[in-house]
């Protein structure tokens, strides 16, 4: 008898626990707003916001959840009525979206830094915070260790950021040292550094 208490007991505390995890989830015709500027191909939004993709759905603006489901969550912006597919776990939602505009963050950014973020920039001392909100969620947050089977929280742990150009191509990469910007190479830079080994190399033949 007490086992089958005891066995009846840890099965309604885990239907306890799954039903409070799932209540912290997005349902349909909840409204939410875009964490940072989400770029997207055409109206489907990818986990890497890739750079040569435009910002489809600008920072701060509010949309309405259409649909979840495991591995997609459609959203539709008030403002325009556009419906917008965002492709990835929506267990991860608030990698892309927050519950209230405030938790945005963008009145803590100083007022030095607020014109980097608005340009999609990124300089040395920014705070993890800062750059998140410059540039989105990274692609990459360790060599090979794709973002989106990661929780924001395990992004923000992270001290190395690689963001893509497109669905392949490294566009910039990140390193943070306590929480600030301590270098970045973007490829075009890597390019550079390339061109002039070339040359250097050629001028010494």
């Amino acid at each position: 008898m007490r086992k089958k208490l005891l066995i009846a007991l840890v099965i309604f505390l885990g239907v306890g626990i799954f039903a409070a995890a799932y209540a912290e989830g997005v349902k349909k015709d909840d409204v939410l707003f875009a964490r940072y500027g989400l770029r997207g191909d055409g109206n489907t939004i990818y986990f890497h916001n890739m750079k040569r993709s435009p910002i489809i759905i600008p920072i701060g603006t509010e949309v309405k959840v259409i649909s979840v489901s495991k591995e997609k969550i459609v959203v539709q912006r008030v403002d325009n009525s556009k419906q917008y597919k965002v492709l990835a776990f929506s267990d991860f939602w608030d990698k892309f979206f927050v519950r209230n505009r405030n938790e945005i963050g963008l009145e803590s950014v100083s007022a030095d830094k607020r014109t980097v973020v608005d340009n999609n920039q990124v300089v040395e001392g920014m705070t993890k915070q800062e750059v998140y909100l410059s540039k989105g969620c990274p692609a990459y947050i360790g060599y090979g260790v794709k973002s989106n089977i990661h929780p924001l929280e395990e992004v923000m742990k992270s001290d190395i950021w690689y963001y893509n150009s497109n669905s392949r191509m490294k566009d910039a990469v990140i390193t943070f040292e306590n929480g600030h910007v301590t270098g970045m190479v973007d490829r075009a830079t890597k390019v550079k550094q390339k061109m002039d080994a070339i040359k250097e190399k050629n001028e010494k033949k």
